[in-house]
């Protein structure tokens, strides 16, 4: 459902032909251009904000994936470059709580990855089944 702004009125678009005929003062419309409408209302032709919007989606990718990863040393850079990310993200939206969160990971991820750097980190793989086994 598209507005045209023809009398306020809603209506449904089959076929670009249709658009020529009831609307004459507007451009063609694209099929593509259609289907993102569509798909993506809110989709700005702003190139810097969709430059912010994609180093925010690589953010929460690599967010994801740090989670997933074994060694800490690689765990650490990508928490930092994730949260690299987002920071940029929370400054482009002017959000405070969103910026102390991603900085608090950044600064997190980078001491413990100084610490593993100096070896003051030491960590093996069975610590939780030590601590299991004490109690």
């Amino acid at each position: 459902m598209v507005n045209f702004g023809y009398s306020g009125n809603w209506c449904s678009i089959p076929h670009n032909n249709f658009i020529a005929r009831q609307f004459p003062q507007l451009p063609q419309l694209t099929t593509i251009n259609m289907l993102l409408e569509n798909l993506l209302p809110n989709l700005t032709t702003d190139i810097n904000t969709i430059i912010i919007h994609i180093i925010a989606m690589v953010g929460i990718i690599l967010l994801i994936y740090a989670v997933f990863l074994e060694t800490e040393k690689r765990q650490d850079i990508v928490f930092i470059i994730s949260g690299i990310c987002l920071f940029i993200y929370a400054l482009f939206i002017s959000n405070l709580i969103f910026m102390i969160a991603t900085g608090g990971l950044i600064v997190a991820s980078l001491i413990e990855f100084i610490e593993i750097l100096l070896g003051i980190h030491k960590d093996t793989k069975y610590n939780l089944k030590r601590l299991v086994r004490k109690k």
